[in-house]
């Protein structure tokens, strides 16, 4: 259709940790109205959980999304959204990989890790370990 209205660049939603697909429903209706909308799940999340604690390092994921901007043949920039996890691995992108972003739009992104965040992690790592049995 013919529009004046330049067409937006596509938004790829990036969860927490914990976070899946689904998380996401109730904004896939306005989020995705006007452009394309990328879900994306992290290693570690969703339905496949078990995760090699040692081949999750950021520089990995940012990797990871490297290679998924490439396989969409996103052509271009693309403007991210990042909860909690999913901010990290987009600031990550950004520092990395500016030439793949427009735009950030983040939130539950400490600039670093207190006391309770350390602790979060540990747990979740801890968690993760029981779960796959190491």
């Amino acid at each position: 259709p013919c529009t004046d209205k330049p067409i937006a660049p596509p938004i790829i939603l990036i969860g927490g940790t914990a976070q899946v697909i689904a998380s996401w429903q109730g904004h896939i209706q306005a989020l995705g109205k006007n452009r394309r909308l990328i879900i994306y799940e992290t290693r570690g999340q969703g339905r496949r959980t078990v995760l090699d604690l040692n081949l999750a390092s950021l520089n990995t994921h940012i990797e990871d999304f490297r290679r998924i901007h490439a396989a969409l043949q996103l052509n271009g920039p693309v403007d991210l959204c990042g909860f909690s996890f999913g901010g990290r691995v987009s600031l990550g992108v950004a520092a990395e990989a500016p030439e793949l972003v427009r735009r950030l739009v983040l939130t539950g992104v400490p600039a670093e890790r207190d006391a309770v965040g350390r602790l979060i992690l540990q747990s979740w790592k801890a968690g993760m370990r029981v779960y796959t049995g190491e």
